[in-house]
């Protein structure tokens, strides 16, 4: 087996096992539990300010994620088959959205696909329970050509105190 490799494997092998233990013991001697964590930003860096969207926003966003994904369900994701639904940004920003959150795969050249675990009725549920939070862009999502596209405000009853409708 030891032949199987290059000495130079071995070489960088042996070295890289004597230094993790040199700064391991360093680390101990100076009294610390491990290796200090790499400060990645600088003290006076402030994160940009991303605006938060309204609640009418996310759920348009929810609504058109949920319909465009029944639309791709039908016709696999292609936008060849998904063109009298939506246009090419749309497509590329959904596609790219839903790739990103892991619940389809896109590949090159190939047919893109619900990912393991995902299809059209876990993702509808996952996102209308809040299971799924997808991290939208700002602003309004793109439009879908759907004839059957309209967003609905939650219904609630007008019951009384058992309930009943008046």
């Amino acid at each position: 087996m030891f032949l199987l490799f290059p000495i130079s494997f071995w070489i960088g092998f042996a070295l890289g096992t004597a230094y993790g233990r040199w700064q391991a013991e360093r680390a101990r001697r100076m009294g610390r539990r491990g290796a200090r964590p790499m400060r990645l930003v600088t003290l006076d860096y402030t994160p940009p300010v991303i605006p938060a969207h309204s609640s009418q926003t996310l759920s348009q966003w929810d609504l058109y994620v949920i319909s465009f994904c029944f639309h791709g369900n039908l016709s696999g994701f292609s936008y060849r088959r998904m063109r009298d639904v939506c246009r090419r940004r749309a497509w590329e920003t959904y596609t790219s959205l839903l790739a990103d959150a892991g619940v389809i795969r896109v590949e090159a050249r190939s047919e893109t696909d619900w990912a393991g675990g995902w299809g059209y009725p876990a993702l509808r549920v996952a996102v209308k329970n809040g299971r799924l939070s997808l991290p939208y862009p700002t602003g309004n999502p793109p439009a879908l050509a759907s004839a059957h596209m309209t967003a609905q405000m939650a219904q609630r009853s007008t019951g009384g105190a058992d309930g009943a409708r008046q």
